[in-house]
Protein backbone atom coordinates (compact mmCIF):
# COMPACT_ATOMS: atom_id res chain seq x y z
CA UNK A 1 0.00 0.00 0.00
CA UNK A 2 1.43 3.59 -0.98
CA UNK A 3 -0.33 5.50 1.55
CA UNK A 4 2.12 8.50 0.67
CA UNK A 5 0.05 8.74 -3.14
CA UNK A 6 -3.22 7.50 -1.74
CA UNK A 7 -4.14 4.77 -3.85
CA UNK A 8 -3.15 0.86 -3.53
CA UNK A 9 -0.32 -0.38 -5.11
CA UNK A 10 -2.39 -3.15 -7.20
CA UNK A 11 -3.97 -0.36 -9.21
CA UNK A 12 -0.66 0.70 -10.48
CA UNK A 13 0.21 -3.01 -11.30
CA UNK A 14 -2.78 -3.92 -12.97
CA UNK A 15 -1.81 -0.92 -15.14
CA UNK A 16 -4.83 1.84 -14.25
CA UNK A 17 -3.28 5.64 -14.37
CA UNK A 18 -3.06 7.13 -11.33
CA UNK A 19 -3.21 10.54 -12.66
CA UNK A 20 -6.99 9.83 -13.29
CA UNK A 21 -7.89 8.30 -9.93
CA UNK A 22 -7.31 11.76 -8.35
CA UNK A 23 -7.79 13.73 -10.77
CA UNK A 24 -11.25 12.84 -11.21
CA UNK A 25 -11.75 13.72 -7.58
CA UNK A 26 -12.08 17.75 -8.79
CA UNK A 27 -9.21 19.21 -6.44
CA UNK A 28 -9.63 22.90 -6.37
CA UNK A 29 -7.60 25.28 -4.51
CA UNK A 30 -9.62 25.67 -1.49
CA UNK A 31 -9.86 21.97 -0.88
CA UNK A 32 -7.21 19.76 1.05
CA UNK A 33 -3.90 20.46 0.53
CA UNK A 34 -3.12 16.56 0.92
CA UNK A 35 -5.68 15.94 -2.20
CA UNK A 36 -2.70 18.07 -4.11
CA UNK A 37 -0.06 16.95 -2.69
CA UNK A 38 -1.27 13.13 -3.80
CA UNK A 39 -2.01 14.12 -7.20
CA UNK A 40 1.29 15.93 -7.53
CA UNK A 41 3.42 12.58 -6.05
CA UNK A 42 0.75 10.26 -8.64
CA UNK A 43 2.06 12.63 -11.62
CA UNK A 44 5.35 12.18 -9.95
CA UNK A 45 5.74 8.31 -9.50
CA UNK A 46 3.68 8.02 -13.42
CA UNK A 47 6.82 9.82 -14.41
CA UNK A 48 9.62 7.46 -13.29
CA UNK A 49 11.48 5.31 -15.56
CA UNK A 50 12.83 2.20 -13.16
CA UNK A 51 16.10 1.12 -15.04
CA UNK A 52 18.08 -1.85 -13.49
CA UNK A 53 21.40 -1.41 -12.55
CA UNK A 54 24.32 -3.04 -13.96
CA UNK A 55 26.29 -5.07 -11.48
CA UNK A 56 29.68 -3.96 -10.21
CA UNK A 57 33.28 -4.74 -12.19
CA UNK A 58 31.37 -6.27 -15.31
CA UNK A 59 31.27 -3.77 -18.88
CA UNK A 60 27.40 -2.82 -18.21
CA UNK A 61 28.16 -2.01 -14.72
CA UNK A 62 26.51 1.36 -13.37
CA UNK A 63 29.25 3.49 -12.32
CA UNK A 64 29.47 6.54 -9.26
CA UNK A 65 32.75 8.71 -9.59
CA UNK A 66 33.49 10.25 -6.48
CA UNK A 67 35.47 13.27 -7.26
CA UNK A 68 36.55 14.03 -2.95
CA UNK A 69 36.44 10.77 -1.73
CA UNK A 70 36.37 11.85 2.27
CA UNK A 71 33.91 10.69 4.98
CA UNK A 72 30.97 12.19 3.65
CA UNK A 73 31.99 10.24 0.20
CA UNK A 74 32.84 6.79 2.46
CA UNK A 75 29.06 6.94 3.51
CA UNK A 76 27.67 7.67 -0.42
CA UNK A 77 30.12 5.15 -1.55
CA UNK A 78 28.85 2.27 1.19
CA UNK A 79 25.06 3.07 -0.46
CA UNK A 80 25.77 2.65 -3.88
CA UNK A 81 27.57 -0.57 -3.21
CA UNK A 82 24.58 -1.43 -1.41
CA UNK A 83 22.29 -0.98 -4.43
CA UNK A 84 25.04 -2.74 -6.25
CA UNK A 85 26.62 0.23 -8.34
CA UNK A 86 30.73 0.57 -8.98
CA UNK A 87 32.31 2.75 -6.79
CA UNK A 88 35.54 5.07 -8.39
CA UNK A 89 36.92 6.88 -5.85
CA UNK A 90 39.00 9.72 -7.01
CA UNK A 91 41.36 12.34 -4.52
CA UNK A 92 44.40 14.27 -4.29
CA UNK A 93 45.97 12.73 -1.44
CA UNK A 94 46.48 8.43 -0.95
CA UNK A 95 44.12 6.65 1.52
CA UNK A 96 41.28 9.02 1.54
CA UNK A 97 38.46 7.23 3.43
CA UNK A 98 36.03 6.56 0.49
CA UNK A 99 38.84 4.76 -1.22
CA UNK A 100 39.11 2.04 1.39
CA UNK A 101 35.66 0.89 0.59
CA UNK A 102 35.60 2.14 -3.17
CA UNK A 103 35.65 -0.90 -5.89
CA UNK A 104 38.75 1.55 -7.69
CA UNK A 105 40.51 4.24 -6.54
CA UNK A 106 42.98 7.06 -8.31
CA UNK A 107 45.37 9.51 -6.49
CA UNK A 108 45.22 12.42 -9.41
CA UNK A 109 45.84 16.39 -9.04
CA UNK A 110 42.13 17.43 -9.31
CA UNK A 111 43.08 21.18 -10.20
CA UNK A 112 44.79 19.89 -13.35
CA UNK A 113 41.96 19.43 -15.91
CA UNK A 114 44.15 17.73 -17.85
CA UNK A 115 44.44 14.84 -15.23
CA UNK A 116 40.80 15.26 -14.82
CA UNK A 117 39.71 14.77 -18.54
CA UNK A 118 38.69 11.27 -19.76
Amino acid sequence: MLSCIGFPKSMIENGHDANNHLSRQRISAKQDRRKRFRLYCAQLFQGMIMTRLGTALRPAATRVMLLGSGELGKEVAIECQRLGIEVIAVDRYADAPAMHVAHRSHVINMLDGDACAP
